[in-house]
């Protein structure tokens, strides 16, 4: 009967144990305007919306990371709780909230020439901060600061990053017992290096018809311009193409009337996304693009026996030469008449053999001007 009554009353007390310990699970815990609240009861989560609210809080799953309700009976026994799943803080209160988290460099979409950026941000309480790039498919991720401190800016530091697009995730972990995390991402691109122009045509002392050329490297060209006497143009960049895997060619063509017979200088200028630029020397051309003048077109030869007279009468001041080309010969080879002029005409006693000509009288100048004559005749 002693042991009967010895069981009994150790149960009984092993019983009271247990429901003290439940009813101290339940407890009054304090949240401060804006914090959130969160349950394991969807239904009964809610932000605080005024200054101070005070909430009965049930126990802790660690599993869902969630808090269960507490019953009035337990938050009227157990008082005001003394922290996060038991453990103690100074303003007794459950911290359920991430940290408000602020990156302020670098701005999301923006464009850096250098590797070396400013990496600034604020916290509202002290967390642990990472970051990681998605594009690299790692789950490691890289940490900025340990308990970092509370500010505006919280941090503030040099840090290296990778040549081109950069999409970063960013963590920021605070020291509650669950910890809340908050992400922020962040997306900017870099180019560090700058353009480069390796050969623009024509070249020096060469002429120029309106036709300009320029190779260059940069793998983010947002502008190339050509800038001529006095004029500024820039090039369509749809219709560059690629010489080698990384040089670009780029061509236009200009209209040069205006300055005719005279020298300017000309310039190519690269600017990249990031806003460096590489811009060519200025080169020097004469411009000439007329073509040469024939003063006599219908009296220019004559057929003497088995030779032809040519005497033609050019207007031109960078005059090349005058070839001819029967244009009844498959091969089309030419027979150079002249190459310099002698009071502005071009002669010549050229013999042929007999039969039926159609010849084609060519006439260029040094910028690549030309025009052609017709010249038919007989040798008997």
């Amino acid at each position: 009967m002693k042991n009967k009554t010895t069981t009994l009353v150790m149960g009984m007390l092993i019983l009271g144990i247990l429901m003290l310990s439940f009813a101290s699970a339940d407890c009054i815990s304090t949240f401060t305007k804006g914090q959130k609240e969160i349950f394991c009861n969807p239904a009964q989560d809610r932000t605080c919306g005024s200054t101070t609210c005070q909430v009965c809080m049930g126990s802790y799953n660690a599993t869902k990371g969630c808090y269960n309700s507490g019953s009035s009976n337990g938050c009227n026994n157990g008082g005001y709780c003394t922290g996060s799943n038991g453990n103690s803080t100074n303003n007794n209160t459950f911290d359920l909230s991430p940290p408000i988290f602020n990156i302020s460099s670098p701005l999301n979409g923006t464009i850096f020439n250098s590797t070396k950026l400013s990496l600034k941000f604020s916290l509202n309480e002290v967390a642990t901060v990472y970051y990681k790039d998605v594009k690299k498919n790692t789950n490691m991720w890289i940490k900025v600061c340990d308990k970092c401190s509370v500010g505006n800016p919280s941090y503030s530091s040099i840090r290296s990053f990778s040549e081109g697009e950069n999409n970063l995730m960013f963590k920021a972990v605070d020291m509650a017992n669950p910890p809340n995390t908050a992400y922020v991402s962040v997306k900017f691109f870099v180019d560090s290096v700058a353009p480069r122009i390796y050969t623009t045509t024509p070249t020096a002392g060469d002429f120029a018809d309106g036709n300009f050329e320029v190779q260059f490297k940069e793998t983010n060209a947002k502008r190339v311009t050509l800038t001529y006497g006095t004029d500024k143009v820039n090039l369509n960049l749809s219709k560059c193409y690629n010489s080698t895997s990384d040089k670009k060619i780029c061509d236009i063509n200009v209209n040069l009337s205006k300055y005719n017979g005279q020298k300017i200088l000309y310039s190519f200028e690269v600017e990249d996304i990031a806003g460096s630029t590489y811009k060519s020397k200025p080169t020097n051309v004469s411009i000439d693009i007329k073509a040469p003048v024939v003063n006599n077109p219908s009296s220019f030869f004559k057929v003497n026996g088995r030779y032809v007279d040519f005497n033609i009468s050019i207007t031109e001041p960078n005059f090349d030469k005058v070839v001819f080309i029967k244009t009844t010969d498959s091969r089309a080879t030419q027979t150079t008449l002249c190459t310099r002029l002698v009071n502005g005409y071009c002669t010549k006693h050229q013999s042929f053999i007999k039969g039926n000509y159609s010849l084609s009288i060519q006439i260029t100048d040094k910028a690549g001007n030309a025009i052609a004559l017709p010249a038919s005749f007989k040798i008997a």
